[in-house]
């Protein structure tokens, strides 16, 4: 699954090419590939959390005032 955009036409050029190219991953890139996102993954969750204190779920200070 791709987040945002829309899903692939699997009859695609496009989706040939990548899974041709998910399929040439060695395990040791596709471990790094992995350790990668997750790291990622754990960064936008630090980012947009409570701790950011312009995050929306953090009642946004900095938003304009109503």
């Amino acid at each position: 699954m791709f987040l945002g955009r829309e899903p692939m036409d699997p009859n695609s050029q496009e989706f040939n090419d990548l899974q041709a190219y998910v399929a040439s991953l060695t395990p040791n890139v596709y471990a790094k590939m992995k350790q990668f996102e997750k790291e990622r993954a754990a960064l936008m969750k630090k980012i947009s959390g409570p701790a950011n204190p312009c995050a929306p779920k953090a009642g946004n200070p900095c938003a304009p005032k109503q």
